[in-house]
């Protein structure tokens, strides 16, 4: 006597997390065992940026003000800590300046050679041609009789 039985399975299925399997077993038999997976997974990552100079009311270092009003600390002062009003800006030694919104004391230095302090605002601006100054001036000093410097001039020499 002879059995003969032929099996056929086929499976398919589509999920986000698909595990088929197929079995078939017989004696004298033809088996055919068809697996079909697939899997489908999206990920999507939102960002957010934020334009504001300020975190929960509070202006970042160097600003001053309250709930996104913020204004830079005027150059020649510092603010490394909330600060809510102008008065909060640290200002720099008498002899130094710094950037807008500069955050720390370190920010603060002398004028460069070729350039002079003035105030309101405090700044270091260039001598005018046939002037010089060293480092650390309050005023630029005119060249000596019949010596001439077109660019800026650092020191007496370049007269």
């Amino acid at each position: 006597s002879s059995t003969s039985s032929t099996s056929s399975t086929t499976s398919t299925s589509s999920t986000s997390s698909t595990s088929s399997t197929s079995s078939t077993s017989s004696t004298s038999s033809t088996s055919s065992t068809t697996s079909t997976s697939s899997t489908s997974s999206t990920s999507s990552t939102t960002s957010t940026t934020s334009t504001s100079s300020t975190t929960l009311g509070v202006c970042d270092l160097g600003y001053y003000g309250w709930n996104g009003d913020c204004e830079p600390c005027p150059t020649g002062t510092y603010l490394g800590s909330e600060g809510r009003d102008l008065a909060s800006c640290n200002p720099c030694a008498a002899n130094e300046v710094s950037a807008e919104a500069s955050t720390q004391a370190s920010d603060c230095a002398v004028c460069p050679a070729g350039t002079r302090l003035v105030n309101l605002p405090r700044k270091c601006v260039d001598c005018i041609a046939g002037t010089y100054s060293l480092e650390d001036s309050e005023s630029c000093t005119s060249c000596p009789a019949g010596k001439y410097v077109a660019d800026v001039g650092t020191s007496a020499s370049d007269c």
